[in-house]
């Protein structure tokens, strides 16, 4: 029989990086999720920088099997208007497939 020290519902990005921490503190979580991973997961097809703090994400290492598209810029129009296109010196998102950025942070969690 496992012990746990908490029960965490579900193992999407949040889930996953709160039972990162607890095991970076010592804890035994255990994630339940009613989806088998890597999960289709049809939403969220970008993350913004301070996601990738906030989980965490050392980008050369995703990169390195997974689908992570730079975004510096977007198109802007309105119907019957023109088109303007708003770049930036920096990325301001990056593309992912949220099935392997959710299982990523899943299995990189510990728990």
């Amino acid at each position: 029989m496992s012990t746990h020290d908490a029960v965490i519902i579900g193992g999407g990005p949040a889930g996953s990086t709160f039972a990162r921490q607890m095991v970076r503190a010592g804890g035994r979580p255990v994630i339940l999720d009613r989806a088998h991973f890597p999960r289709v997961k049809l939403c969220a097809g970008w993350i913004s920088p301070p996601v990738l703090e906030a989980v965490e994400l050392d980008l050369e290492a995703y990169r390195q099997d997974h689908t992570l598209q730079e975004f510096r810029g977007f198109n802007i129009w309105r119907l019957g208007g023109r088109e303007v296109l708003a770049e930036y010196d920096r990325t301001i998102s990056y593309g992912i497939v949220r099935s392997e950025f959710d299982e990523y942070l899943l299995r990189r969690s510990g728990a």
